[in-house]
């Protein structure tokens, strides 16, 4: 596919043509002809590769694709000629709306037993912020590839690299493959990139060693403004299957060769995250003035933070790995460093509710004075005592999210001792184990939210059930409303809900499924 000079519409262009069914020949009808609204309804139906064309053939139509994300909303495409797909991207980015792009990889060897299927698939998603740049608006571009042979002969992911480098400032991998080389050796033609999210499977079963990234020593001149990296790896086929102790087992190829990826862009990373237990030893690898950090918590790693002095943004996980409460508490209770945001797992573990109350403790030890955000989930009646005996010692908190799985009872007396102004923002997101109806939590929420220091903006988000209402009505929100929703109590007037920043937080804290609307009603408690 050639580009094609761009010129106006005339009537002689994209013309459809009518014929009666008796051979009358009708009046020829243009589609520019149209006006915008129905022409737009006509080109939503138009697939990928036509709708590129369609936007190559004039200045107004060429408009219309680019100030209308809706025309390619879930836009896809099958291919096995490679050639075809570049002549298709070399166009796309010219007719499709200026966001930035994030490239979606994901590279998986054929399967003999399965169905035949296109060697390449192609998509378009819809614009969507991304978390790793603050919410930053991008274009997902999707790209399934599959292959048969060594992917060391398969120049298609550095051709990708080498046609839309200059547009794609973010990229996610996921692959199931030994080649993981080639593929980073490709990632060097995407000179604009500045974040990178790589999720590398390496099953066991694997026999070919990995040879580490030899071929690519430039890295660092290549890639100039790589900030962000984030890495998984798992040696088993199916890792959203939860396995405990995960860490205890030896891995089946020693991930140390990504070690690679975060020397390369030594100088500029400002923000890294080590999603499994697998490569939370490259924290090792990490620059010391690295800002933002979210790791998995496995054995070992307490020890590891005590070199990065410099940490604003920390983040724990404990996703297939057996937290060593012991090791987190003792690095929290002794930090020393500017600390600004704190994120912690669940630390309920084999001792019950004991090491949520080990880790409370920590935080009221003194070390944390600068800390402004804190997020954590309790669930034991002990672990919200003793954080709100640590209250206190954190004097510069500003912000704080609380994942109690407790009934409102046990949350009334979390203030009790701190100081007025100790928070100017305060969030607590509340749900309970417990079946509990709409009915009965009006008044034991509101006296949640009253209680605290007037200059605490306390939000109090709730999953409420309507089951004892008559079909689709809430008591509490007095409305029709889904079956399951998120009620948040608050002080304010519910017309302060959009420019409030607590609620704000409240619905960046949930789920996409929950953020649609009627999913969360503002209820205010005067």
């Amino acid at each position: 596919m050639q580009p094609q000079q761009k010129r106006a519409c005339t009537n002689e262009s994209s013309t459809l043509e009518s014929g009666a069914a008796q051979g009358e020949q009708l009046d020829e009808v243009t589609l520019t002809s149209l006006p915008d609204l129905p022409l737009l309804k006509v080109l939503s139906y138009v697939p990928a590769e036509d709708l590129v064309a369609v936007g190559r053939v004039c200045t107004r139509l060429c408009a219309l694709t680019r100030g209308h994300w809706s025309l390619w909303r879930n836009k896809f495409a099958g291919f096995e000629d490679t050639d075809i797909l570049l002549d298709l991207l070399k166009d796309l980015l010219l007719v499709t709306p200026q966001y930035d792009v994030i490239l979606e990889f994901a590279a998986y060897r054929r399967s003999t037993a399965g169905p035949s299927q296109a060697r390449l698939d192609f998509s378009i998603s819809n614009p969507k912020p991304l978390k790793e740049t603050n919410g930053t608006v991008v274009i997902p571009l999707g790209f399934w590839l599959v292959f048969s042979e060594d992917l060391a002969e398969d120049d298609t992911l550095a051709r990708v690299f080498r046609e839309l480098g200059s547009r794609t400032k973010h990229v996610h991998i996921h692959c199931k493959t030994s080649d993981m080389e080639v593929i980073c050796d490709s990632l060097q033609n995407a000179t604009s990139m500045e974040t990178l999210s790589l999720t590398w499977m390496w099953p066991k079963n694997f026999a070919a060693p990995f040879t580490g990234f030899s071929s690519c020593q430039n890295w660092p001149q290549a890639l100039p403004r790589l900030n962000t990296i984030s890495l998984t790896f798992w040696d088993h086929d199916y890792p959203e299957i939860w396995t405990s102790a995960y860490e205890d087992e030896p891995a089946g190829q020693e991930p140390s060769c990504l070690q690679a990826l975060l020397l390369g862009a030594h100088s500029e990373l400002r923000s890294v995250q080590l999603l499994s237990p697998a490569v939370m030893p490259l924290l090792d690898s990490c620059p010391a003035g690295l800002q933002r950090l979210t790791v998995s918590a496995a054995p070992g790693m307490a020890g590891k933070l005590r070199r990065l002095r410099e940490l604003q943004e920390l983040k724990l996980v404990d996703a297939y790995c057996n937290v060593n409460t012991a090791e987190i508490a003792d690095a929290l209770g002794t930090w020393h460093g500017p600390l600004l945001k704190l994120t912690l797992p669940s630390f309920r573990g084999r001792t019950g509710y004991e090491d949520e109350v080990t880790v409370m403790q920590a935080l009221g030890a003194g070390a944390l004075t600068s800390l402004t955000h804190l997020r954590l989930r309790l669930s034991g009646e002990g672990g919200l005592r003793a954080l709100a005996a640590a209250l206190p010692a954190l004097p510069s908190l500003t912000s704080l999210i609380v994942e109690a799985a407790r009934k409102p009872e046990v949350l009334r007396d979390l203030f009790r001792g701190a100081r007025p102004a100790l928070c100017s923002s305060l969030l607590i997101v509340g749900s309970s184990g417990a079946r509990v109806h709409t009915s009965e939590l009006h008044s034991a929420f509101r006296d949640v939210v009253r209680r605290a220091p007037m200059s605490v903006s306390l939000h109090l988000k709730y999953q409420a059930q309507h089951s004892e209402q008559p079909l689709g009505f809430c008591s509490i929100c007095k409305a029709r409303a889904p079956f399951m929703h998120h009620i948040v109590f608050g002080r304010h007037s519910a017309a302060q809900a959009e420019s409030c920043s607590t609620c704000a937080d409240v619905r960046a804290s949930s789920h996409p499924m929950w953020t649609t609307s009627g999913a969360i009603h503002y209820v205010c408690v005067g």
